[in-house]
C-alpha cells in the first residue's frame, strides 16, 4: 500500500514526541498519543483537570515537536479533558505515554 507509513517514520515521530514531552508531564496527564490522519500527524493529550499550567505545557510540547521538523511538516494537537475511563486506542494510534490507573468495576 503506497499510503502506508514506514515503521521507521512512525518510530521517528514517536521518539520526537517523547523528546518534546521530556519534563512536561505532571500527575494530571493521563495519556498522550500520536497518529497519522491523511498525512497530518495528530498529537492527542488526555488530562484529568483543565489545569492552565498543563494546557500551557501541552502548547509547549507542540512547539518543541514542531521545531524538530522542517516547515513542510504538518501536525495538529488536541487536548481532551476527561475523568472517564480511557480505553486503549486502536492499532492506528500509538500510545506514547499512559499513566497507571486502577478502575474498580
Amino acid at each position: 500500500m503506497e499510503d502506508e507509513i514506514a515503521v521507521e517514520e512512525w518510530n521517528r515521530q514517536t521518539v520526537m514526541l517523547m523528546q518534546a514531552m521530556l519534563g512536561a508531564i505532571s500527575p494530571n496527564f493521563r495519556m498522550a498519543t500520536i497518529e497519522n490522519e491523511e498525512g497530518v500527524w495528530v498529537l492527542r493529550f488526555y488530562i484529568e483537570e483543565g489545569c492552565v499550567e498543563d494546557i500551557d505545557e501541552i502548547d509547549g510540547i507542540g512547539f518543541e515537536f514542531s521545531v524538530l521538523h522542517d516547515s513542510e511538516f504538518r501536525f495538529k494537537q488536541e487536548t481532551v479533558i476527561t475523568k472517564d475511563q480511557l480505553t486503549w486506542p486502536d492499532s492506528a494510534v500509538r500510545v506514547v505515554y499512559k499513566r497507571r490507573e486502577s478502575w474498580l468495576a
